[in-house]
């Protein structure tokens, strides 16, 4: 769930290209044309959102060390 709420803090374009692609299992084609944006706009709203996820969950985590 933790993931979830990190998810939650993305913003919203990055968020639900993300939800489409990883919980829908749509294609790119697919989810461009739910968001109304180019193939490869959502390419990048994908890579994007994946980097901003990584580094706020990456943060999540030193945080969680350093208190233990």
């Amino acid at each position: 769930h933790f993931v979830r709420a990190e998810l939650d803090l993305l913003p919203a374009q990055e968020r639900e290209a993300l939800r489409l692609k990883v919980d829908e299992h749509l294609t790119y084609d697919a989810i461009a044309k739910i968001l109304g944006v180019a193939r490869g706009t959502v390419g990048w709203l994908v890579h994007r959102g994946m980097q901003r996820l990584s580094n706020r969950l990456e943060k999540a985590t030193a945080n969680t060390e350093v208190q233990s």
